[in-house]
């Protein structure tokens, strides 16, 4: 099932404190949620309730994409990009072109995914992209 995490797929809340991430059709909206933490609750029929539902705004979209596929070694395919977040891959290729010229990053065939040194300091890379993808 990580692999599912780890490529930006969906998945449901099943459990007390269990989280779920919903993406409703073409990416226009991904919403992020939770069940309530406590079993006493959960099982009392509060748990059919969501919490703290959270929507991913388009700009948030890119670096969650990122958090998830970069731990992957093989990456990801370039399409799943716009396919999981709704937002083009041109609006993020800046910000992939510098790390790759640092080594960090490979977009060879079809996929994007750090490189032997981009995973050794994956932090640093999510960090880096995070802040290319904020100044635009």
């Amino acid at each position: 099932h990580n692999l599912n995490y780890w490529q930006f797929g969906d998945y449901l809340a099943l459990g007390a404190g269990a989280h779920g991430k919903v993406s409703f059709p073409a990416g226009n909206r991904i919403l992020r949620y939770q069940k309530t933490r406590l079993p006493e609750h959960y099982l009392q029929g509060q748990g059919s309730r969501s919490r703290q539902p959270l929507e991913l705004a388009p700009g948030e979209r890119p670096l969650e994409y990122f958090l998830n596929t970069l731990r992957l070694v093989a990456g990801a395919p370039q399409a799943l990009f716009s396919a999981r977040t709704g937002v083009p891959l041109a609006q993020v290729q800046g910000a992939l072109g510098r790390l790759k010229s640092e080594h960090l990053l490979t977009m060879e065939g079809r996929n994007i995914a750090c490189s032997p040194l981009g995973l050794r300091h994956l932090n640093h890379v999510l960090a880096r992209l995070e802040d290319s993808l904020d100044a635009g």
